[in-house]
């Protein structure tokens, strides 16, 4: 009788639950660098925003700041993002603050959050 008898087949039990572990950690990896790409091209949006309203601003001078972004958002056509103020700063600065939602595109990591950016332009 071989004293290991006993532990006959751990080895696969100890796979498994590595397996496991680096899945759920190659998914929550998945989900974190897709919320990053998501947040820097809400950025990259803001910044374009921001100065599109700044521009427009300038070439038209009857139409004020919220009518301007109101036109140019309604011409994105994207229900999930959204502008959450638009304010002349300082009688120059446009400061534009941008909402959209995300969520997570891995099915078993259900993670949805809005996120919201910041942009300026003189």
């Amino acid at each position: 009788m071989n004293r290991f008898d006993s532990e006959a087949g751990t080895a696969l039990i100890w796979f498994i639950a590595l397996m496991v572990f680096v899945s759920t950690v190659a998914l929550v990896l998945v989900s974190a660098i897709d919320q990053y790409l998501f947040v820097r091209s809400v950025t990259d949006f803001a910044d374009q925003f921001a100065v599109a309203c700044k521009s427009l601003l300038l070439t038209s001078s009857n139409k004020d700041l919220s009518s301007i972004s109101a036109s140019l958002i309604s011409r994105l056509g994207d229900s999930e993002t959204w502008v959450k103020s638009a304010t002349l700063e300082q009688g120059s600065t446009v400061k534009i603050i941008v909402c959209s939602n995300w969520s997570s595109p891995v099915d078993l990591v259900q993670v949805s959050r809005t996120i919201c950016e910041q942009a300026l332009a003189r």
